[in-house]
């Protein structure tokens, strides 16, 4: 039996060389501002909640995702495979003055929905000198 010519078709596979350096994804965001907190609406089609991870360092919060669509399948071999692991990163400078109680996120038809609170740091009532003229 013969399969299809596109299962080894190869032509484009000049431009899709494996040791040329890739496009890292990013995740596609919205940000939106209400007068109390800062509303992050991430796209990741395709990722389940256990995928994620969002993590707060130094005033940055981190989201990641990774998926692995590997699974085990005895029945059949592959004769030609284009999916693979994908990773996703992306950062957000938050301020220093935040916690990770502060932040909330949900995760729901792939979109994940972060919260992130304005706080305003507290004006510290220093000395100040007058000087006599």
């Amino acid at each position: 039996m013969l399969l299809p010519s596109i299962f080894y078709d190869d032509f484009f596979d000049v431009f899709d060389d494996d040791r040329a350096p890739k496009k890292i994804p990013s995740i596609k965001t919205d940000i939106k501002e209400s007068e109390n907190d800062y509303l992050l609406e991430l796209e990741l089609p395709g990722f389940s909640k256990d995928d994620v991870s969002l993590v707060l360092e130094n005033g940055y919060l981190t989201i990641s995702a990774t998926q692995n669509k590997e699974k085990e399948q005895n029945e059949y071999k592959y004769v030609r495979k284009e999916r693979k692991t994908t990773s996703m990163q992306r950062s957000f400078y938050v301020g220093d003055n935040l916690t990770e109680n502060d932040i909330k996120a949900g995760f729901d038809n792939g979109i994940l929905t972060v919260t992130v609170p304005k706080k305003v740091e507290e004006a510290v009532e220093t000395k100040k000198y007058i000087p006599i003229a």
